[in-house]
């Protein structure tokens, strides 16, 4: 476990005080456990080119690629005492918007799936989302299911970090679709979704008592 050490200057000026009162006293330096969350994310780009009246995109996340360790160091985690790895949720902006007035995806729906599994389940149901302009992040809406195969993968990752064994089917297929109108006219846009999550670990600090 690695400590991070919090050294007031009133030391000095506190030891002082207490001499002054008549019951000498010194402030001590503790150890402490306290418990630390970090975040940490992976984005997907959808593009659509050419499709007409209709989108239809899968991406794959490879949550192997999260820089998991390098978010620990700059914390000052150590991996035996990360406690939990959480889905914190799924994000989206649009990077590329569509030159066609009022292009829209209607009716969207995202599902998932951990390979190799064939089964998708839904993540996202029935949204709606202007491609016509830029935006930063918004939050999305989720669904039980596919939080819960979030929620297993990254449970499998933290087990793979204590045993320091390899991740077990690491990558998420993500399967968007829906309607884009207008009608008639191809599509020319891209968008990004971008899957968050809560590192929860413990630290040593010290403190002045």
């Amino acid at each position: 476990m690695k400590t991070q050490r919090l050294l007031p200057f009133a030391v000095i000026v506190l030891a002082g005080l207490s001499l002054g009162s008549g019951c000498p006293t010194f402030p001590k330096i503790e150890d402490r456990i306290v418990e630390l969350a970090v975040g940490g994310s992976t984005s997907k780009q959808f593009q659509s080119r050419g499709e007409v009246g209709i989108h239809d995109k899968t991406g794959a996340y490879s949550l192997d690629s999260l820089d998991i360790a390098g978010i620990l160091d700059k914390a000052g985690i150590d991996v035996a005492d990360v406690k939990d790895l959480k889905f914190a949720g799924a994000e989206y902006r649009v990077v590329t918007p569509d030159t066609v007035p009022n292009r829209m995806i209607t009716n969207g729906n995202v599902t998932i799936r951990r390979l190799p599994a064939v089964s998708e389940v839904s993540l996202i149901s029935n949204f709606s989302l202007d491609v016509n302009h830029t935006v930063g992040w918004q939050k999305a809406t989720l669904d039980a299911p596919g939080v819960a195969v979030v929620n297993q993968l990254l449970a499998d990752i933290l087990t793979a970090m204590h045993n320091r064994t390899p991740i077990p089917n690491p990558v998420l297929s993500v399967h968007v679709r829906g309607d884009a109108p207008p009608l008639g006219k191809a599509t020319n846009f891209a968008y990004e979704i971008k899957l968050d999550i809560t590192i929860l670990g413990t630290v040593k600090i010290s403190v002045l008592n």
